[in-house]
């Protein structure tokens, strides 16, 4: 922690739910508790209730406040926050996920909260025009858009005309297992373990993971994927694998608490996705020095140095995964040479230490200039 640290301030984080386990609720979940030990005067507030992540941070020390709304526009949860902010303020309103953000930016103008802040974690590439219509006609209430990536830094800039005088680049960190993968000398016929996680959506694109498992088949490669993750996606999935007669060389995992344990007993983790800001899954494989083949769009371009600590392939090519999976797995030096490199870089650029020392600067920064407004 800085020598500058203000003394504690109310600070309220208002996200949309946390019942979801995705990459910003998991960030959410991370860091309150370390900003809190820190000395932080740490409130969140949920749109939605949920009795799993909300329950561990109370455990913890968090105030958690639910809304319980029952609609994304709960008139009565609105109105309890606006009373909850009429009596009780924050100094520091920092929003996450996007109803939160179009809610809280409003509702924290009305009740004079003098700093509002606008985590925008990805770039959100299916938003609709109504969607980019309100953020664009309320951008004038947030004193800052906090983003994980340069490349959702652009998006903001071009599609909701936010300048970039707006927007600060807090990357997204991750706790660093002490223990890195263990790699031991396998047979040269093992079955590889090929591993994705994340919630299983249109967007993050596991369907294409069908088209490889199906062609690494025909090429002989022995291995088995996990799909760890759950969403609207999962039964398509499973009904496709099915149908194309590839059901027993994947396994759906759902949603799984330790993802450290699977990362570690893999062999290589796929990020396929068609967007991303900068996936946690994908941070976590590299910090457990896991070899990992990833899409070359969003933020995982300003992650991944082709070649030497992960490899780029295309969304919208399978071709490409499956020639990343066979480099790979007929040479197992690469393989844990790229985790090696792949879990130095996380070390020095993605720790949860590193964005807690960014977060803190950007807070004191809003305070100071507060101050002397005074």
């Amino acid at each position: 922690m800085s020598d500058k640290f203000i003394p504690p301030t109310q600070i309220d984080w208002f996200i949309t739910q946390m019942k979801i386990k995705g990459g910003v609720e998991r960030l959410v979940f991370n860091l309150l508790p370390i900003l809190n030990e820190q000395g932080w005067k740490i409130r969140l507030i949920t749109l939605t209730r949920d009795q799993d992540y909300s329950i561990q941070l109370k455990e913890q020390g968090i105030e958690v406040v639910s809304l319980d709304a029952h609609a994304k526009w709960d008139i009565k949860a609105l109105a309890k926050l606006f009373h909850l902010w009429k009596t009780s303020p924050p100094v520091i309103l920092h929003t996450h996920l996007y109803h939160a953000g179009i809610v809280g930016r409003w509702v924290g103008h009305l009740c004079g909260i003098p700093i509002i802040l606008c985590h925008q974690a990805g770039p959100e590439l299916d938003r609709s025009h109504f969607r980019s219509y309100l953020d664009s006609l309320s951008n004038g209430l947030v004193n800052l858009y906090l983003v994980s990536c340069q490349a959702v830094a652009n998006i903001l800039h071009q599609r909701e005309g936010i300048p970039y005088s707006k927007i600060s680049l807090i990357p997204n960190g991750i706790p660093i297992p002490p223990q890195p993968k263990q790699y031991l000398h396998q047979a040269h016929d093992t079955p590889l373990k090929l591993i994705t996680i994340g919630r299983l959506t249109p967007e993050k694109n596991q369907r294409i993971l069908l088209s490889v498992v199906t062609d690494l088949i025909q090429a002989g490669i022995p291995f088995h994927l996990d799909i760890l993750g759950e969403g609207k996606e999962r039964i398509n999935l499973e009904k496709l694998s099915k149908k194309l007669g590839i059901a027993d060389h994947i396994s759906f995992q759902g949603y799984q608490t330790n993802p450290a344990e699977w990362l570690n007993n893999a062999d290589i983790f796929i990020l396929p996705s068609k967007w991303e800001g900068v996936s946690l899954a994908l941070l976590e494989a590299m910090a457990m020095a896991l070899p990992v083949i990833a899409t070359n769009r969003g933020g995982t371009i300003e992650v991944i140095q082709p070649e030497q600590t992960g490899i780029l392939v295309s969304p919208d090519n399978p071709q490409e995964i499956i020639q990343a999976v066979q480099r790979l797995y007929l040479n197992p030096q690469y393989r844990q040479t790229l985790g090696n490199n792949a879990r130095k870089f996380i070390e020095e650029n993605y720790s949860i230490q590193s964005t807690l020392q960014k977060l803190e600067e950007l807070y004191q920064a809003q305070l100071s200039k507060l101050s002397w407004k005074k």
